[in-house]
């Protein structure tokens, strides 16, 4: 995935909008008084496959680092870049465990087949309208997906894993667990798409 930019969405208009599963990396610290505190790399640490976002961790690897990748709901736009290449820009929220959950529905009424792809991404985002308090700023990680890139489909069964230590040497060891993450926040925003684009589709 590569970090969004702005200027490439400006002149795209969106053609369609869907769902998929992608990988979060946050890397955990020692703060003070033992306590941890958990960082991601803006764009950088949204990726769309496991294996992608383990190498982000070996990257980002310190002493003393702990990492969690977390399986996170996204909504998918996208937009016919040039004759046969589709552009397709990723965003998350998951600061909440409901992704999406206070989007306000008004919103769905402004996303429209046709329209400019950078104000449907703003739509999606921070601005939107929200029922009650909005997410803050940095719950929303967003990257442009790759041509090649193959997205998994959202689950309700999502997955996380914690890394642990096995040498210097040595690749880091991952333990699978439970995940956190529902994806009815953003079924619902598909649902109100398809509604407002008066289109029957699956996600």
């Amino acid at each position: 995935m590569e970090p969004v930019r702005f200027a490439r969405m400006t002149p795209r208009r969106l053609e369609d909008l869907t769902l998929g599963t992608l990988y979060l990396t946050t890397r955990k610290r020692n703060a003070w008084h033992s306590t941890r505190v958990s960082h991601y790399r803006g764009e950088t640490s949204l990726k769309s496959t496991w294996n992608e976002a383990a190498q982000a961790a070996e990257q980002w690897r310190k002493q003393g680092s702990e990492f969690v990748i977390l399986e996170v709901p996204a909504v998918i736009l996208h937009s016919e870049e040039r004759r046969g290449a589709i552009l397709r820009v990723a965003i998350t929220e998951f600061h909440s465990h409901n992704s999406f959950e206070r989007w306000d529905l008004f919103n769905a009424r402004l996303l429209s087949r046709g329209m400019r792809l950078g104000g449907a991404f703003i739509r999606l985002g921070h601005p939107a309208k929200w029922t009650g308090e909005a997410p803050s700023e940095q719950s929303f990680v967003s990257g442009f997906l790759g041509d090649n890139e193959v997205v998994k489909r959202v689950t309700t069964k999502p997955k996380r894993w914690h890394s642990y230590p096995q040498g210097s040497d040595f690749l880091l060891g991952w333990q699978e667990q439970r995940g956190e993450y529902s994806p009815k926040g953003v079924q619902r925003i598909r649902r109100a798409f398809l509604e407002q684009n008066r289109v029957t589709a699956g996600d």
